[in-house]
């Protein structure tokens, strides 16, 4: 069959018997796709009457041509005065048409590996390897660990070759020590197989696979800043904002928006602008899998509302923080689609934490649900602690590990033939925008979050066709969300799996905003000093 859902996955896995089933076609690789292919593969892997399924398809079947300014692009159906033609629908492939690789790939090669590892005991070492290849021993391969910290590596050695047959499992113990255990830090070990002989597709210490584990140490709650050991804070109140500056900050509220209006670290503004944000946000570029029937069913007019001010009061005060509140009301025209309730609690070490709650006054489906804000182009050195390297999605991150990486805004761009939503990142606990220098902001979550940060707006890469129609601004576009959609597979087959839908309904997000420099501070907890939104 074409297309299954898990449902009818299940349902002819169940029926046992000889003969096998195989589904033809089970995932659409059209743009930024590959959504809940893990999910695919546990009922594959379950029922021995599965055997399988083809992804449509392999390659991108753009065609290169050339724009009168002289700038290439892929070309696709209705390009060449072609009458009748299906558009875009043969961008469908896992690689660009000049074999360059998406981030969708990452997702293939983790979950096609033929490598597992599971925990047994892993606060000592103790791990099962299994070999799911049908011909190869993994003494082919070298098998190296990582013992990470927050991140980052700690500890490193090798497995060395492994004698194990086709379909064999082993138990086997990484001799790693265990560390001095941080206060608030997690810790992972990453297991990574490698070729140990050139072969005439793959060079040696090429990875096949790779498998990273949660250890789960006693490790002591994050600690906790002391309000009462903050430097002291000076409030200034006039006709049209609200600005709070302490030792080395200073931060701005434009009463008339409700927003920060400038927000200085150091000597560096982070944030210059009558309306920068943060604002509400529950739009993104509709991907391939959403221009069709899953696209219809989102809420209307989540790119064109514009919030309105209800109120905005200082409600607490402090000699080492001030609690600021806005209300806002969201609308497209007349109607109204969100409120917005958000404390802003600035204290006296620079922090800005922001306590949201945002209530829609629909039940649609929508693409994410979070905060938005524009920073100076001068921001443009990125780095995070969460999935990475490359984008990922709620239901597109087995591929990514997780890790502190580095990158810039403009190589977030992902030159999809159709432009689209793109940049995600999941599971982030800490993300730094900074200069040349090193300055600038560090936004932190209270536990996970996603983000995106582009040098284009969603409403431009929404009306783009082709990639030489893309302009990138100067600034950086950040999107701090709490929950944004999944991919899924509905360009030609169903949606969004149900863990990875997202419907509109009263959502509540905290979040902190710190200066860059203070990195070493993103495990440090804040208490809600503040009211509740």
């Amino acid at each position: 069959v074409m297309y299954p859902s898990l449902q009818h996955l299940i349902k002819e896995g169940k029926k046992g018997g000889g003969r096998p089933f195989f589904a033809c076609e089970y995932a659409h690789a059209m743009g930024n796709s590959i959504g809940n292919l893990r999910e695919y593969w546990d009922v594959f892997e379950k029922y021995d009457r599965l055997i399988g399924g083809c992804i449509w398809d392999w390659v991108d079947q753009g065609l290169r041509k050339t724009d009168e300014n002289g700038v290439d692009y892929f070309a696709y159906g209705h390009d060449f005065g072609d009458t009748p033609n299906s558009g875009n629908f043969c961008i469908n492939g896992c690689v660009f048409p000049d074999r360059e690789i998406p981030p969708k790939m990452a997702e293939v090669k983790k979950v096609y590996q033929y490598i597992d590892v599971a925990a047994i005991d892993l606060v000592r070492g103790k791990i099962e390897i299994q070999n799911k290849y049908f011909f190869t021993n993994l003494k082919s391969f070298g098998a190296v660990w990582t013992l990470s910290k927050d991140g980052q590596g700690i500890e490193s050695g090798k497995l060395g070759r492994i004698d194990l047959a086709p379909g064999e499992k082993i138990t086997l113990i990484v001799p790693f020590k265990k560390p001095v255990l941080k206060a608030g830090s997690e810790y992972r070990l990453k297991l990574s197989f490698r070729v140990l002989k050139q072969t005439p597709l793959l060079p040696v210490g090429h990875e096949v696979a790779w498998v990273q584990l949660d250890i789960p140490f006693a490790v002591p709650a994050a600690p906790q800043f002391k309000v009462s050991k903050m430097p002291s804070l000076k409030l200034v109140e006039n006709g049209g904002s609200v600005a709070v500056s302490g030792k080395e900050f200073s931060i701005e509220f434009n009463k008339g928006s409700g927003t920060i209006s400038k927000l200085v670290y150091g000597e560096k503004t982070v944030i210059d602008g009558a309306a920068n944000g943060p604002e509400l946000n529950a739009y993104r570029a509709p991907i391939d899998n959403n221009r069709g029937a899953s696209r219809s069913q989102w809420k209307k007019g989540l790119a064109e509302m514009e919030g309105q001010l209800k109120a905005f009061k200082v409600v607490g005060k402090n000699p080492r923080y001030v609690s600021l509140k806005v209300s806002k009301v969201y609308r497209v025209g007349s109607e109204e689609l969100f409120t917005l309730d958000a404390v802003y609690t600035v204290f006296g070490n620079g922090i800005v934490v922001v306590d949201c709650k945002m209530v829609p006054a629909f039940s649609n489906p929508i693409p994410k649900i979070g905060m938005k804000m524009v920073l100076s182009g001068k921001y443009d050195r990125l780095e995070w602690y969460g999935r990475g390297p490359q984008e990922n999605y709620p239901d597109r991150k087995q591929g990514s590990k997780m890790g502190v990486f580095q990158s810039t805004v403009a190589d977030q761009y992902v030159p999809y033939v159709r432009p689209q939503e793109m940049g995600n990142h999941e599971e982030v606990r800490w993300l730094a925008l900074t200069d040349e220098q090193g300055d600038g902001l560090l936004a932190v979550a209270e536990d996970e979050m996603a983000f995106s940060a582009l040098n284009y707006m969603a409403k431009q890469l929404d009306k783009a066709n082709h990639t030489n129609e893309l302009k990138p601004m100067d600034e950086v576009v950040l999107c701090l969300d709490q929950q944004v959609l999944g991919l899924g597979n509905g360009s030609c087959g169903p949606g969004v799996c149900a863990p990875y839908n997202l419907i509109a309904a009263p959502t509540t997000f905290r979040f902190s905003l710190r200066p860059a420099s203070g990195k070493e501070s993103a495990v440090g907890k804040l208490p809600k000093v503040g009211p509740n939104p």
